[in-house]
């Protein structure tokens, strides 16, 4: 695995800051990074791009062009960071097809050979898009493992509360490895063409949510801690960062750039700034913009979804009314309901009721503190049930555990609401990590 630490820094010809490095294996490992495809493992290419790219995460983004540009980048010659590309997306389709952790994990390390013979040797611009990439399909492997771990733990009717294995935490190594890449090439002034901005897409949208979580997690930290636990390094290694992303332009949708935005910018209240006019109007400004992008939403609503978008419109205002009742929340610190927040609640159940599926775990994951009705909570349950079924959405079947256990504690509740500050730590860190908020 990628780990970002200085004890790699030198592996990468990059100055002046931490890169990643390649992986925990021993440098004296020899690894094919051409592994034989057996038996039905020759179809696990076509699978992937049929099968399991269009069920990963993502927001605003079009399938379509995605799989043509991670078709060009895997398929264009047999050097080191196409070939860790093709053992990246081998291993996802392994494991979606084969459910074999164990065919999975002979292209994982083939995939990590193939990123460590490329570093030694430099990366361009091309080199470096591969690069983040395989870092977002490794990133992708760790997070649907541990879903599978968990199927077959529940499976086994494992009564404790169930504990993520360590992969649900490493997949954050893997994405503040590609972070560092795409900030690389920006920091030199590499122009940032259509790819590039779909890959900046696609990795916004991890690391906006990843950083959601670790607020409602355990602490920064904490999170560091567990990481160093888990890898068996010291505890003064760094091997995860949560600094944004360096943009390129605004090419990412509105609505996630401004859930970013909320995370990096909110505040607590002993803060002194908390009811600063300053803060209190660049708030509302961002309420404001959320229901204009609403308003937009809400005029193409009965229009047929185009291409292979990564969701639907309605998915999209359903996203946009949770970053609203969000802000509400966790910006402004309301506990309970107002006329305003009562009418995004009734109106995202609405659209709820309405869809045949959603894939947005986030939006699911906020209403679901609101879902104090049976009627209500079998709508969300409905909804993750067809989503799992219809996109093979793994990550669904984490928050649907983590949403019966949140109502459980909301019937046992005598006050009737449930705080999302408190609560959504409590039931997140219950979990280990937040890889179902993907």
């Amino acid at each position: 695995m990628w780990i970002y630490t200085e004890r790699y820094q030198q592996i990468y010809k990059f100055k002046k800051t931490q890169y990643i490095g390649t992986y925990v294996l021993p440098s004296t490992l020899s690894l094919s990074i051409y592994p034989r495809l057996e038996g039905s493992e020759t179809e696990l290419i076509p699978y992937f791009f049929s099968v399991v790219l269009p069920s990963l995460p993502a927001f605003g983004i079009d399938f379509e062009n995605l799989r043509g540009v991670i078709i060009r980048l895997a398929m264009s010659d047999d050097s080191a960071p196409s070939q860790a590309v093709r053992n990246s997306l081998l291993a996802l389709a392994a494991l979606y097809m084969l459910g074999s952790m164990q065919k999975a994990s002979r292209f994982i390390a083939a995939a990590l050979n193939s990123l460590r013979a490329s570093a030694q040797k430099g990366i361009g611009l091309q080199q470096g898009m591969q690069h983040i990439i395989a870092g977002m399909l490794l990133c992708s492997f760790e997070v649907s493992s541990h879903t599978l771990t968990e199927v077959i733990a529940r499976s086994l009717i494992v009564k404790k509360i169930h504990t993520f294995s360590q992969s649900s935490s490493i997949w954050l190594v893997y994405l503040s490895g590609t972070k560092a890449v795409m900030n690389r090439f920006h920091q030199h002034g590499s122009y940032a063409n259509g790819d590039q901005s779909l890959l900046f897409q696609w990795v916004f949208y991890y690391d906006t949510l990843a950083r959601l979580g670790i607020k409602h997690w355990r602490g920064y930290r904490s999170l560091q801690t567990q990481l160093a636990k888990d890898l068996g390094f010291g505890k003064g290694d760094s091997m995860f960062t949560d600094d944004e992303i360096t943009r390129f332009g605004r090419s990412s949708h509105r609505a996630l750039e401004i859930l970013s935005e909320l995370c990096t910018g909110v505040l607590s209240p002993d803060d002194p700034r908390y009811r600063s006019t300053v803060y209190i109007s660049w708030l509302d400004q961002i309420e404001n913009q959320l229901a204009s992008i609403r308003q937009e939403l809400e005029h193409n609503v009965s229009l047929p979804d185009i291409g292979y978008q990564s969701e639907s419109v309605a998915v999209k205002e359903l996203f946009v009314l949770a970053a609203l009742l969000y802000m509400e929340r966790k910006a402004k610190q309301l506990v309970g309901t107002s006329s305003k927040t009562d009418k995004w609640i009734e109106d995202a159940f609405l659209i709820l009721s309405k869809i045949d599926h959603c894939n947005k775990p986030f939006p699911l994951f906020i209403f679901g503190f609101d879902a104090r009705t049976d009627l209500r909570r079998r709508v969300i349950l409905e909804v993750i049930d067809r989503t799992i079924k219809k996109a093979n959405a793994r990550g669904l079947v984490s928050l649907r555990f983590l949403l019966l256990r949140l109502w459980i504690q909301d019937d046992l509740n005598a006050e009737g609401n449930l705080d999302l500050e408190s609560n959504s730590c409590f039931f997140l860190s219950k979990c280990n990590f937040v890889p179902c908020l993907l």
